[in-house]
């Protein structure tokens, strides 16, 4: 019962090994995702049934004949924009940022904006790959390093050399905004990397956020006010695109404890993201 049609012909898989099948409609290939040890198989659309339950309508049945096994998922990924200043989607949105493939109607990602960020930077297909990897990641159970980010009340000033630079918080187009509607508080402002959150923990990792963005520093060059109160930080640099799963909460590179100016976001709330991939809905 471990075999299935898989790109036109039959294959036997390994009893040993889990079995990640996804539909990839705009032949995006699946980036970095290999590196979290799934057997992944890239089915074509006639391979795919419509008969499944909860969220995602797909599956693929390696013996329609033993029914107590249950539906076997199958993850559509497809190119597309995403908007609110994002890469990448798993679609239904969900609280938990946690899902299993039976959870996912899609996985959707925005390869325009990821160019129109990374401009003509040589990195731009790692950016890509990564983002694949880290919204695969999403659909294969793996959270955020931590949720404690939050965004600045208003605009942020900085003190360079060269003079102050005032970053509005309503400026249009801008990829460090967060995610937020008109009239929310802190909407379409700048984001703050905050101790524990989103960008903390080991820098190589594909589930980290590695953008450019502000962070707490005492003895920083920039300000801004955080439920009115002033606090003083850093503006981020752009870090390289995450290739990994990490195996540990620990921060690295510029999360490290021993980092200069100052460790941006240290040790992550979550992390050992190796240890917590999953896409069985029967194990969380």
């Amino acid at each position: 019962y471990r075999g299935a049609h898989v790109n036109g012909t039959h294959e036997r898989f390994n009893p040993s090994r889990k079995d990640v099948f996804i539909w990839d409609v705009s032949s995006l290939g699946t980036g970095y995702y290999p590196v979290s040890k799934f057997d992944i198989h890239l089915i074509r659309s006639d391979e795919k049934g419509t008969d499944g339950a909860g969220e995602n309508p797909y599956t693929i049945s390696p013996n329609r004949g033993h029914a107590t096994l249950g539906p076997v998922y199958v993850l559509k990924l497809t190119r597309g924009e995403v908007g609110n200043g994002d890469a990448g989607e798993v679609f239904p949105p969900g609280n938990k940022n946690a899902w299993v493939p039976k959870d996912v109607k899609l996985v959707r990602i925005d390869t325009a904006r990821i160019h129109q960020a990374a401009g003509d930077s040589p990195d731009v297909e790692s950016e890509i790959s990564s983002t694949i990897a880290h919204e695969l990641g999403h659909a294969s159970h793996l959270r955020h390093h931590g949720f404690s980010d939050y965004a600045a009340d208003g605009d942020v000033l900085c003190r360079t050399s060269k003079g102050n630079v005032n970053y509005l918080c309503d400026t249009p187009g801008d990829p460090n905004k967060p995610r937020g509607k008109p009239g929310q508080a802190g909407a379409y402002c700048y984001m703050v990397a905050a101790k524990g959150g989103a960008w903390s923990g080991d820098a190589s990792c594909i589930m980290r956020y590695n953008s450019g963005n502000f962070y707490e520093d005492p003895t920083g060059n920039c300000e801004w006010r955080r439920n009115g109160v002033l606090t003083r930080g850093r503006e981020g640099e752009h870090q390289p695109a995450g290739t990994a799963y990490c195996q540990r909460r620990t921060g690295t590179g510029v999360n490290d404890p021993g980092a200069k100016p100052s460790p941006m976001a240290g040790d992550a709330t979550n992390g050992e993201c190796v240890f917590d991939l999953c896409i069985n809905s029967n194990k969380h």
